[in-house]
C-alpha cells in the first residue's frame, strides 16, 4: 500500500497480427487499480499501448484485460509510550503513559492508534525493568489498509506489595523487669488473588520499656513468608497491639527481735525482702517495736518503717508493696 491507485507492469507488451502484417506494440503501458485500497487479487486496469508498423492502420488495440494484483498493509510504527511502575498486584497488566504517535501515515490518510492505554507482562512477579508487549489496534478510516508494528522496548518495574500478619494478640501480664511481651492468636496473612503465601517462624513481642503501664503498646518481629508466591510481598509485622503490666507483689517482712527496754521503739533487726526482680532494691529500710514499752514476753509488734524507697526507674509504681509485722519481746 502507497496510497495510490497506481501499479507497476510486468514483461513485454505483444501483438499478433494476421497474416505477415507487420503491426508492433509501443508506448510505456500504465496500470491502475480502481482504488488505493488494501486487497487481493484487485482488478487492474491497463492504458497507454499504440500500436505502429506498416499495417497498423487496419487494427484498433485493445489494453490488456483480466490482470489482477495485490495490495498488502503498509506497516506503521508506535512511539511516545512508556512504561508505569506499580506495585505487584498478582496479574500481568501495567499501565502505559505518553500519547502514542504513528508514523508512516501516507498522504492525506485518517488513521488513528487504538488500545494505548495498557500493556501486558510475560509474568505476574515481581521484577526490575520487566519487558511489556502491547496490543495495540489502529483506528479511522484509512486504518484498514495499514498494519502496526507494536512497540518495542517498553518496559516496566514491578516492586513486592505489602502483606500484613493479621489475628496476633497480646497477652498483659505481671511485671518481672523485662520488656518481653507475650503473644496469643495465629498469625495468618491474606494475598492477592490465587497467591500462596503463608505465615512461618516464631513472632516475638516487646514493650518499649519495662514499667507498669496500661495498654502499652507492644512490637512484633519474627514472622516471615513462605510459599510459591512469597517472593512477591514484604511482611509487615502485626501493628497496633496493645497490653498491660500490671505491678508485681513486693513483700517486706519484718524480723523477730529481743531485747531489754531501752526507752526507745528501735530495732536492729534485719526486714526480709520477698519479690524483688531485676537490678531493682530497697534502701532505707528499717522496722521499729510498735511500742517502746516492756510488756512481757512476745507481746510487742515490730513493724517495717515508712520512709524506704523502692527503686525500680519508675518511682516504686512497679510494685504493690505488702509490709508484714513480726513479733518480739522487750523486757524490763
Amino acid at each position: 500500500y502507497d496510497g495510490t491507485t497506481n501499479v507497476a507492469l510486468g514483461g513485454t507488451a505483444a501483438v499478433t497480427a494476421l497474416g505477415t502484417d507487420t503491426v508492433n506494440v509501443i508506448g510505456a503501458g500504465t496500470g491502475a487499480f480502481a482504488n488505493k485500497n488494501v486487497g487481493l487479487s484487485k482488478a487492474v486496469s491497463v492504458s497507454g499501448y499504440s500500436l505502429t508498423g506498416p499495417n497498423a492502420g487496419n487494427y484498433t488495440l485493445l489494453q490488456p484485460t483480466g490482470l489482477t494484483a495485490n495490495i498488502s498493509a503498509a506497516s506503521l510504527t508506535v512511539s511516545g509510550l512508556s512504561g508505569v511502575d506499580r506495585v505487584y498486584d498478582a496479574t500481568t497488566g501495567v499501565a502505559l503513559s505518553g500519547t502514542a504517535a504513528l508514523s508512516g501515515i501516507l498522504g492525506a490518510d485518517v488513521v488513528n492508534p487504538l488500545n494505548t492505554a495498557t500493556g501486558s507482562f510475560a509474568s505476574k512477579n515481581v521484577g526490575t525493568a520487566k519487558l511489556i508487549t502491547t496490543a495495540i489496534t489502529l483506528g479511522g478510516a484509512d486504518a484498514g489498509n495499514y498494519v502496526v508494528v507494536q512497540p518495542t522496548g517498553l518496559s516496566a518495574n514491578v516492586t513486592p506489595a505489602s502483606l500484613t500478619v493479621s489475628g496476633v494478640t497480646a497477652t498483659s501480664r505481671t511485671y518481672d523487669a523485662g520488656t518481653v511481651a507475650t503473644l496469643g492468636g495465629s498469625a495468618t496473612v491474606t494475598p492477592l488473588g490465587g497467591d500462596t503465601v503463608t505465615v512461618t517462624g516464631t513472632g516475638a513481642g516487646s514493650f518499649a520499656d519495662r514499667h507498669v503501664g496500661t495498654a502499652k503498646p507492644v512490637t512484633v518481629t519474627g514472622f516471615t513468608l513462605a510459599g510459591g508466591d512469597a517472593g512477591n510481598y514484604t511482611l509487615a509485622q502485626p501493628a497496633g497491639l496493645t497490653a498491660n503490666i500490671t505491678p508485681a507483689t513486693l513483700t517486706l517482712n519484718a524480723a523477730g527481735q529481743s531485747r531489754v527496754y531501752d526507752g526507745t521503739t528501735g530495732s536492729s533487726g534485719t526486714v526480709g525482702i520477698v519479690g524483688l526482680l531485676g537490678g531493682d532494691a530497697v534502701t532505707g529500710l528499717t522496722q521499729s517495736f510498735a511500742s517502746k514499752n516492756a510488756l512481757g514476753a512476745n507481746n510487742s509488734v515490730l513493724q517495717v518503717n515508712s520512709g524506704y524507697t523502692v527503686n525500680d526507674g519508675n518511682g516504686g509504681n512497679n510494685y504493690s508493696v505488702t509490709a508484714n509485722t513480726a513479733a518480739g519481746t522487750i523486757s524490763p
